[in-house]
């Protein structure tokens, strides 16, 4: 996820000169990590989760692992909550550009690209989290 922030964000903005071909890109970014993003965190969380259940279930420290479930699947709410306005916005943007209506300038589409761009950094941090934990209760630093 955070290759996005990285390095695709900054070249789509950086080569972009119409706000229509910006906010359809991110359009296609947006649907690609939808169909895939809450899947790959709420199997990570289950498998982080069934680990909890097996340490606990033979009575060895199990909390670490379900810190590591919690965090990696927070990112779901997360999205919710604190991006949903900023998607909104340009997915209005994005349908307003293929009716042929009054469109946003190439400043306010990066503007919100640039803003749904830090959301998604902090966002991604959450499954980064819950893996950092999950190595660190593999590795046995952490037992709780």
């Amino acid at each position: 996820m955070m290759n996005l922030h990285l390095l695709t964000i900054p070249i789509l903005i950086e080569t972009t000169q119409q706000p229509a071909q910006l906010v359809h890109q991110w359009s296609r970014i947006f649907y690609s990590g939808h169909r895939k993003g809450p899947g790959i965190a709420f199997v990570t969380g289950a498998l982080y989760g069934y680990a909890a259940w097996a340490k606990y279930s033979v009575d060895e420290p199990w909390h670490h692992w379900m810190v590591a479930s919690v965090t990696t699947v927070s990112m779901v709410p997360y999205t919710w909550m604190f991006m949903n306005a900023t998607n909104t916005a340009l997915f209005h943007a994005e349908d307003q550009f293929e009716k042929g209506g009054v469109e946003i300038s190439l400043r306010e589409s990066v503007r919100l690209v640039r803003k749904w761009d830090w959301l998604n950094t902090v966002r991604a941090l959450f499954p980064l989290a819950g893996s950092v934990m999950g190595m660190l209760g593999v590795c046995g630093v952490v037992r709780y």
